[in-house]
């Protein structure tokens, strides 16, 4: 039988309320010198972390610009190929896989590269048009994406599959983009 002998038990915490961060230490120690941290190293790591922040901050602020124009490209040339992949018009196999008609199975196509090449276009017009511009693309993607949720990918409806394909993230910044506009 062995025992465990505890000779000092520290416990670090940090909480954020209202943006104001608190932070506590809690030392149990049965040394008579105990090397648990005291107040004031707190008080240095919140500087450092603070200086940290700040510089790292300085460092991309300046092109922070660049952020919702990654996600703008990501997902409109995504949907770009998506469309390509499908042509030459009509998509034989939307036809033959889903029984879709020609009409149909042009429009999805179109409507993916239409979707794509919009939602890039919206971010070139810094105004009202341009917010309108997004929206629409995010609506048609949003749109799209449920039509292919609900007949390519029923059996993935709150599944593990949904979460690890790239169709939902196709979802989510679509949904993105509705919301939020240029904004």
């Amino acid at each position: 039988m062995s025992i465990l002998k505890v000779e000092e038990l520290k416990v670090n915490c940090c909480l954020e309320y209202k943006s104001k961060q608190i932070y506590f230490c809690v030392c149990i120690s049965t040394k008579k010198q105990s090397s648990c941290d005291g107040p004031h190293n707190n008080k240095k790591k919140e500087k450092f972390m603070k200086n940290l922040d700040s510089k790292v901050s300085g460092i991309f602020n300046s092109i922070d610009f660049i952020a919702p124009w990654l996600i703008r490209l990501g997902l409109g040339v995504a949907f770009m190929l998506h469309g390509y992949n499908k042509f030459p018009l009509p998509p034989q196999g939307l036809i033959d896989y889903f029984g879709f008609s020609p009409f149909l199975a042009t429009t999805v196509a179109l409507s993916e590269v239409f979707a794509g090449l919009i939602l890039i276009i919206g971010g070139l017009f810094n105004n009202y048009f341009g917010n309108l511009i997004t929206r629409l693309g995010g609506l048609m993607v949003v749109v799209i994406m449920v039509f292919a949720f609900s007949i390519a990918h029923q059996e993935w409806f709150i599944t593990v599959k949904l979460f690890t394909s790239e169709q939902i993230f196709l979802f989510l910044i679509g949904c993105y983009f509705l919301i939020k506009g240029n904004k």
